[in-house]
């Protein structure tokens, strides 16, 4: 299916954090194209420690459900990170604020495969290597139209970086991996990412009520997610290696920003593009009779039983506010 917009952005990521390192990104020539200003005193810390600071906020594409205040808001934008990759990985992340108003439909899959095909290094510096990917890179918003494979809590039980390392379900991502027919494997799938920040009460249902076997719409930013390994997949769609978590490509949507449902069980009507005949998850999930299924039981119950972990993070950190 051909692209229809360009999507581009120029990924406004309107993530403000202290005065040092927005400093040290704006040096960069505005890569991340940070909005508004921000107002902090300089930090004496080597680019790990933040201070607090005025935060522009944005309108979420997701607005209207966004739970506010943000149940994520102790875990800061640039996450625990390790190094510089990791800190301009875990920003992108977290590009709650590009403008999502012409997305570009990506149902086929073929421009995840291509893109996966570049084997990009996994050290991506500042990402504007990503960024620069023409015509579809890091932060183009994207569309596509796709059936759930099984929806479930991710890293739980310990935490992940980009979520401060933090267990329990509220504070970390729900892994979706999405695929063009329901039969398919995983391994040929492309995963889309909700982000604990912000997230829609109805949103954080959609592992224990998955709407299997429905064609689903997704948008969201493009992210590279050099953390993983793809499975190795030939031209004819045969599985030669497996990898955890089974995708197609390390590029995914993340973090998403609307999921829809088609109206119909055989989904022939619903076209990526139209307006017609797609209900918002919050509202679809909530109508009598709808079939769904708990693709997420397991990884709950390993959630439930995992001992608390809460690390902090060197600094001070400003609230987690778009």
């Amino acid at each position: 299916m051909a692209a229809k917009h360009s999507g581009r952005s120029h990924v406004n990521y309107r993530v403000l954090f202290c005065a040092s390192l927005a400093l040290a990104l704006v040096t960069q020539g505005g890569a991340l194209g940070l909005a508004g200003a921000v107002t902090a005193k300089p930090a004496g810390a080597k680019g790990t420690g933040t201070n607090s600071g005025s935060l522009q906020p944005c309108r979420l594409s997701f607005e209207p459900i966004a739970t506010r205040p943000d149940p994520a808001a102790s875990c800061r934008y640039q996450g625990c990170f390790s190094n510089p990759d990791k800190m301009f990985e875990d920003l992108a992340k977290n590009g709650f604020c590009l403008d999502a108003s012409s997305p570009t439909d990506l149902s086929d899959f073929t421009t995840f495969r291509a893109l996966q095909a570049r084997n990009d290094s996994k050290k991506t510096g500042d990402r504007s290597q990503l960024r620069a990917i023409r015509p579809h890179g890091e932060g183009s918003i994207v569309r596509l139209t796709a059936f759930i494979k099984g929806a479930h809590t991710s890293d739980c039980p310990g935490g992940e970086a980009v979520n401060c390392d933090k267990s329990g379900f509220v504070n970390n991502d729900i892994h979706i991996p999405l695929v063009q027919n329901p039969s398919d494997d995983e391994c040929l799938s492309v995963t889309a990412e909700m982000s604990p920040h912000f997230r829609p009460a109805t949103w954080s249902q959609i592992d224990q009520k998955t709407p299997v076997n429905r064609l689903v719409r997704i948008t969201g930013p493009l992210f590279y997610d050099s953390s993983h390994t793809p499975c190795a997949v030939d031209a004819k769609n045969q599985i030669t290696a497996r990898n955890n978590p089974e995708r197609l490509s390390l590029w995914e949507i993340h973090p998403v920003y609307a999921i829809d449902v088609c109206d119909t069980a055989k989904g022939t009507e619903c076209k990526v593009g139209d307006t017609a005949h797609w209900i918002p998850y919050d509202q679809w999930v909530s109508r009598p009779g709808v079939h769904v299924v708990d693709t997420g039981k397991a990884q709950r119950e390993e959630c439930a039983k995992a001992k608390p972990v809460n690390k902090k993070c060197p600094g001070t950190v400003p609230p987690s506010s778009p």
